[in-house]
């Protein structure tokens, strides 16, 4: 199994797909069949799945969508919080991100994480900011919009949704294929922020929009309703993590950004070679997310993916890479889980069992603190790069090898081993190839202000 050939082959298939999308009448850019995002489930992603596997995965795949369409009902009402006036128009730039309550401090001041910035530093900015928990900050600062959604008395909205599947059904002309591309919970949160926009911001006097770039199909929607309002803006997306194994999702389309942000010269070159996207647009930055300083510890650690796939296919291959190892050749291993999946019974058990197996072959593992520290990674990951760039030497457990390793043919400034179906060893051949670390204080004033 070449597993670079395949993954070229991945992207020639999300290539042509792309095209066929953006050839037709569909609103591209809105449609979650066109984000193909390879570390959770979406549209996108089963609909690649399902032609990889010539059709074996169509109840997986009528299964997504029928989830997805269902929680469309979960999406009813959102509001724009705000605290300031509605007349208040002096931002030059817009910064689009994502929020949780613990992301603002007492005084009502915002910490980016993507960004590493403080909105009391920005007072010319505007924050738009995709909120993801139930309670808000009692005080946020007044260039501050906090796009939130309100839960429904129960757990669905039915006659919303009954509502919603009418409209689109009769502005798709009962097209099937126009109803799905228009019918989702991505496409309906970018209708919700195209139309939050239009109202709230004066776009008009807006310089420049910047976000951590995901290419959701929100984040296309408003790079492109910005320009048909004014087209003078400057769009900027940051790829603000390091890069997937075979990144699609950022596949240069329709809303793409007038500059696509990176942290290396190995990001830039398969973007530009492999994902059509022109050099002229791409320019590499030192990372704001990942600082030089950054105290995360990446030694000796088992990192649980967002989503388990297959629990035994991770504990059989950790089990053999134990079996296989020296005794006394590995410093104490600990497993760390997903930082949102804390509650996840699925994950807490998969914890359980692996902890199970460190102490089944106690003996591999040394009494002494030995100088090597690795780093062992589970499903899809960006994780594994920066470990790489930290000087760890890195481990893969992959649920599907072809989706999630990394090759030396996408990347060839790394050197792979496979050590069995769905393990991997990996090294890095030069540093600051994937991530230049930031030093500096201002970075995001130096180098990300357009």
């Amino acid at each position: 199994m070449n597993i670079g050939i395949n993954q070229k082959k991945i992207i020639d298939l999300v290539s042509k797909d792309l095209k066929e999308i953006e050839n037709s009448d569909f609103n591209s850019e809105n449609s979650a069949w066109a984000y193909f995002a390879l570390w959770a489930r979406c549209p996108g992603f089963e609909k690649l799945n399902y032609r990889l596997s010539k059709g074996k995965n169509i109840i997986s795949l009528f299964s997504l969508v029928l989830k997805d369409i269902i929680s469309i009902s979960k999406q009813s009402k959102f509001i724009a919080h705000k605290d300031f006036k509605e007349n208040k128009n002096d931002y030059e730039n817009l910064i689009v991100s994502w929020a949780s309550r613990q992301d603002f401090e007492e005084n009502g001041t915002y910490c980016d994480r993507y960004f590493k910035i403080n909105s009391k530093n920005f007072a010319h900015s505007l924050f738009f900011l995709i909120y993801n928990d139930d309670e808000l900050p009692v005080k946020i600062d007044s260039n501050i919009i906090i796009l939130k959604r309100i839960k429904y008395k129960y757990k669905y909205n039915l006659f919303f949704l009954i509502k919603y599947i009418l409209i689109k059904a009769i502005s798709s002309k009962f097209s099937i294929k126009r109803f799905f591309h228009s019918t989702s919970s991505y496409t309906r949160l970018a209708e919700v922020v195209s139309n939050i926009f239009r109202e709230q911001i004066d776009l008009k006097k807006i310089k420049s929009i910047i976000m951590p770039y995901e290419a959701q199909p929100f984040q296309q929607a408003i790079f492109l309703e910005s320009k048909k309002i004014n087209k003078n803006i400057v769009t900027i997306g940051y790829d603000h993590s390091a890069p997937q194994s075979i990144p699609v999702h950022l596949y240069f389309r329709k809303g793409a950004p007038d500059f696509l942000l990176v942290n290396g010269p190995s990001q830039a070159k398969h973007i530009s070679e492999n994902l059509n996207w022109p050099k002229e647009k791409i320019k590499i930055v030192p990372s704001a997310r990942y600082q030089k300083n950054d105290n995360f510890d990446f030694n000796n650690k088992i990192f649980l993916p967002y989503e388990i796939f297959d629990k035994k296919v991770v504990l059989k291959e950790f089990e053999n890479f134990l079996k296989n190892v020296p005794k006394q050749s590995l410093n104490r291993l600990l497993v760390k889980n997903h930082p949102t999946m804390k509650n996840s019974t699925n994950h807490l058990d998969i914890q359980t069992n692996l902890d199970k197996i460190i102490l089944q072959y106690e003996d591999r593992f040394s009494k002494e603190k030995l100088s090597k520290n690795i780093s062992v990674f589970i499903g899809p990951t960006t994780g594994a790069i920066v470990a790489l760039e930290k000087e760890l030497k890195v481990f893969h457990i992959c649920f599907n090898s072809i989706l999630e390793s990394y090759s030396e043919k996408l990347w060839p400034m790394l050197t792979v081993n496979q050590l069995s179906t769905n393990m991997f060893e990996y090294n890095l051949k030069k540093r600051g190839e994937f991530i230049l670390f930031g030093e500096e204080k201002n970075n995001f004033q130096k180098y990300y202000s357009y």
